[in-house]
C-alpha cells in the first residue's frame, strides 16, 4: 500500500515537473502576443490611486476600457503584480505558469477521488495540463483570469469531494470562500453551483435532506453573489453568452445567433471526440453507421450466424458508402484517409460504449459537467491564446479519467471495495 501510494505521489511530481519544463519557455515571452489587453491593463496600474483600487471591489474591473466585467481578485491580483514586478512580463507569467501547475495538480486529485482510480487521475490532470495552446495561455497574461478562475474552481470542487467523502466541515467554509474568490475572478465561474450540484448528486452514502442542503447552499453563494455583482456593476454588466458588438475593433470572432441547430451542432462538437462528432473530416452518421455495422458482425459471428453478419457488413456496406457522401460516396473508398478515419471513429465510439456500459453513474457526472462548463461557450470572444476553453476543458480531464477508470478498474461496486483509500490533503503535504 505505501509502496503504491509512493509511486502515486511521484508520478503526480514528474507531471508537475514536466509541465514546468514544456511550459518555461512562455515565461519571459511576448504578453502582446494574445491581443492587446495587457495595454489597458497597465495603463490603469500606471495611474492608479487608493481610490481606484477600493474601486475595483465595487464596480468595474481594472480592464474596464475593455468590458464591463466585475472582477474584483484579478484587478488585485494584477495591480499587486505591477507594484512588485513593473513592466518584466517574467514574474507574471511564472505566475501564471505556477497557477496552472497547481491547477494541475488539484485536478488530479479531484479525478483520483471521483473515479476511485490513481492512475485515471494522473491520466486526466495530464491530458488536461497539456492542453491545446497551453503555452500561449501562460505567455498572454491577461490570461490569468482564466487561471485565476480555474485554480479557485477546482479548490472549491476538490473541498467540496473532501467533505463529501470524509463528511469533515471544515471543509465547507473553505470550499465556499474558494468558490467566491472563483466567481469574482471571471465570470465563467458562475457555473460552480451546477458543476457542485453534480458532485453532491454523485456521491454515495450521503442522505437526502443534506444533498438538498448542500445543493441548496452553493446555489445561494451564487444567487449571492450575482446580487452583489448587479449593485456593484449597477446592471448585469458584460456576461458569458451574451453576444459581442462588431463594431468592436479588437473583437477577433463573434458566434453566430442562437438557433436551435447551431446549439446542437456546437454543443455536439464540445462533447464528442472530434473523430465522431460534427467536426471529422468526414460524415458523423458515417462513422457511427460503421460502428454499429461493425458491432453487428462481431456479434452475429459470436453466436454463430454467418450469413447474418455477411447480410449486415453488406447492409452496413451501402449505408456507409451512401452517407459518405450521397451517391458519389463509393469514390471515398479511394482515400486512405477515409479508412483511417473510420477506424479511430469505430474505436472511439466503442470505448464510449464500453465506459457507459461500466460505469454509468460516473458517465452521467460526465455528460452533466461537459454541458455545465459548455455554456458561458455559446457565445465567446476567442482568440490565439485559447484562455476562454481553460476551464471548460476539465470535461476532457475528467473524460480521460473515466475511460481509463473503465478500461482498467473491475466494475464500480468491486473497484471501490478493491481500491486503495484516497489520498488527504495532508497526506499530499507531508
Amino acid at each position: 500500500m505505501q509502496t503504491r501510494r509512493g509511486l502515486w505521489i511521484a508520478a503526480l511530481l514528474a507531471l508537475i515537473l514536466l509541465e514546468g519544463m514544456a511550459f518555461r519557455a512562455a515565461v519571459g515571452g511576448d504578453w502582446y502576443a494574445g491581443g492587446n489587453d495587457m495595454g489597458y491593463i497597465l495603463t490603469e496600474c500606471r495611474k492608479a490611486t487608493g481610490k481606484d483600487v477600493a474601486g475595483w471591489l465595487t464596480g468595474s474591473w481594472i480592464g474596464h476600457e475593455i468590458f464591463t466585467y466585475y472582477r474584483p481578485v484579478t484587478s488585485l491580483a494584477m495591480y499587486g503584480e505591477y507594484r512588485l514586478f513593473g513592466e518584466r512580463s517574467a514574474p507574471w507569467q511564472a505566475l501564471s505558469l505556477c497557477l496552472h501547475m497547481g491547477s494541475t495538480l488539484m485536478l488530479a486529485l479531484l479525478c483520483r477521488r471521483l473515479f476511485r482510480s490513481a492512475t485515471a487521475g494522473w491520466v486526466g490532470a495530464a491530458v488536461w495540463g497539456f492542453r491545446d495552446r497551453m503555452l500561449g495561455a501562460i505567455q498572454w497574461t491577461p490570461a490569468q483570469t482564466d487561471m485565476l478562475a480555474g485554480f479557485f474552481a477546482l479548490l472549491a470542487l476538490l473541498t467540496l469531494k473532501l467533505y463529501l467523502d470524509g463528511r469533515k466541515w471544515f471543509w465547507l467554509p473553505i470550499s465556499s470562500a474558494a468558490a467566491l474568490l472563483a466567481m469574482a475572478s471571471k465570470e465563467v465561474a458562475l457555473i460552480l453551483p451546477a458543476l457542485a450540484t453534480l458532485l453532491v448528486l454523485h456521491a454515495p452514502g450521503i442522505p437526502r435532506r443534506s444533498k438538498a442542503a448542500l445543493i441548496g447552499g452553493a446555489w445561494l453563494i451564487a444567487a449571492a453573489f450575482v446580487a452583489w455583482r448587479l449593485h456593484a456593476l449597477g446592471g448585469l454588466g458584460f456576461l458569458p453568452g451574451q453576444p459581442v458588438p462588431r463594431t468592436a475593433a479588437r473583437v477577433r470572432n463573434t458566434m453566430a445567433p442562437i438557433e436551435v441547430g447551431g446549439l446542437a451542432h456546437r454543443l455536439l462538437a464540445f462533447l464528442l471526440p472530434t473523430p465522431v462528432g460534427p467536426s471529422t473530416s468526414i460524415n458523423m452518421l458515417a462513422v457511427w453507421a460503421a460502428a454499429a455495422t461493425a458491432a453487428g458482425v462481431l456479434l452475429a459471428s459470436r453466436r454463430g450466424r454467418e450469413r447474418l453478419a455477411w447480410a449486415v457488413l453488406a447492409g452496413g456496406f451501402l449505408l456507409v458508402t451512401f452517407l459518405l457522401d450521397g451517391l458519389d460516396g463509393w469514390a471515398w473508398w479511394l482515400l486512405p484517409n477515409t479508412y483511417w478515419q473510420l477506424f479511430i471513429g469505430v474505436l472511439a465510439l466503442w470505448l464510449m460504449v464500453l465506459a457507459v456500459g461500466r460505469r454509468p453513474k460516473d458517465c452521467l457526472l460526465l455528460l452533466g459537467w461537459g454541458i455545465a462548463v459548455w455554456l458561458p461557450l455559446y457565445h465567446v470572444v476567442y482568440n490565439v491564446a485559447g484562455n476562454v476553453t481553460y476551464l471548460p476543458e476539465t470535461y476532457w480531464g475528467l473524460a480521460w479519467a473515466c475511460l481509463t477508470a473503465a478500461v482498467t478498474l473491475p466494475l464500480p461496486a468491486k473497484a471501490e471495495a478493491e481500491a486503495p483509500p484516497a489520498l488527504t490533503v495532508g497526506e499530499i503535504s507531508g
